[in-house]
């Protein structure tokens, strides 16, 4: 059966449609992680995302043979396992505005704002650390012609765009305990 909207203006028309929504919603079962397992899953994620820097320095200092590259293939696959894991567990902060009330956008507008003040951080102790090795070492990392730029691309890529998602499920409380338990 379908609701029907009730009589009013076109603002309480609206306001009671997008309630009707929230309510359907809320009815779609998603994954509902403690804090503190969120929080395991971002550690691991940057943790394999450190792996993943350290074994291309590794590869661009020739401490590792090029043949290991399935290693490097192996550390991108467990981001993606961990990038799925993260966005199930903000469930719908990830949706557009038009399904978030005021207090969920703020909460994921908030989350944004932080996590490119930690870019920025992280990308200025980089920039620094290239710059000290370049002038007490004269040493500037190179790229491998046999591996490319991607490998070297993808783990900015991943920080860059998971680091929004991953400060929301840090901060985010326990979930509400579900109707049925």
């Amino acid at each position: 059966m379908r609701a029907k909207l009730p009589p009013g203006t076109r603002a309480e028309q609206v306001e009671y449609a997008r309630n009707l929504m929230r309510r359907e919603q809320l009815e779609i079962p998603t994954i509902r992680m403690t804090r503190a397992k969120r929080r395991i899953a971002v550690a691991g994620l940057y943790v394999i995302v450190a792996a993943t820097v350290a074994w291309l320095v590794a590869l661009a200092v020739n401490l590792v043979s090029g043949k290991a590259i399935a290693v490097l293939y192996f550390l991108m696959g467990a981001q993606a396992v961990f990038f799925v894991v993260l966005t199930y567990s903000v469930g719908a902060l990830n949706k557009g505005d038009s399904s978030l009330d005021e207090r969920e956008r703020s909460q994921r507008d908030h989350a944004t704002a932080l996590a490119y003040k930690i870019l920025i951080v992280v990308v200025s102790a980089l920039t620094a650390g290239g710059v000290a090795a370049n002038l007490a070492f004269h040493w500037v990392p190179k790229i491998n012609p046999a591996l490319g730029l991607v490998p070297f691309v993808v783990p900015l890529i991943w920080f860059v765009g998971t680091l929004p998602m991953a400060v929301m499920a840090w901060t985010l409380p326990d979930p509400d305990p579900s109707p049925e338990g």
